[in-house]
């Protein structure tokens, strides 16, 4: 039977409950390896500084271009830290179909990997994860990532 979730509980307060009581506990098994809740919050923290950085807001609008992976995860969670919505945007999709909801979708900037950093362009600033979701800065974040309200676009 599952548990009950508080209203006005996020995703980001479900992650942050099971990291805070389990932190060792596997988060993550992809094909690209495996993430405990510490190493996922910790590349989530990453991404969202890095997001803060490239001038990303609470409520703005981020493209997530990410191969099935961890990073996909990490990626997505650290746009959902950084305050900012995410819009999933499928790398099987053919480049004019992705220019089209980048576009479309108004979003501030495009979480990628390897595999689709070149399929982008450069129509805006871009985050590129490595594997796992690493990205150019691991530990301690500069910048704290926001804690995001029921209420905000994700």
């Amino acid at each position: 039977m599952a548990a009950a979730v508080a209203l006005g509980t996020t995703v980001i307060d479900l992650v942050d409950a099971v990291a805070a009581s389990r932190p060792k506990r596997l988060a993550v098994h992809s094909s690209d390896g495996t993430l405990t809740y510490a190493e996922l919050l910790e590349r989530a923290d990453a991404v969202a500084a890095e997001l803060g950085e490239l001038g990303v807001q609470p409520g703005d609008l981020v493209g997530l271009c990410v191969a099935r992976s961890s990073a996909l995860v990490a990626g997505a969670l650290g746009v959902l830290r950084a305050g900012a919505a995410y819009v999933a945007i499928d790398p099987s999709y053919p480049d004019d179909r992705i220019a089209w909801m980048v576009e479309d979708s108004g979003a501030k900037t495009v979480v990628c990997d390897e595999g689709t950093k070149d399929r982008l362009g450069d129509r805006r600033p871009t985050l590129v994860l490595g594997r796992g979701g690493r990205c150019g800065r691991l530990g301690r974040p500069d910048r704290l990532p926001v804690h995001p309200a029921p209420s905000d676009p994700a």
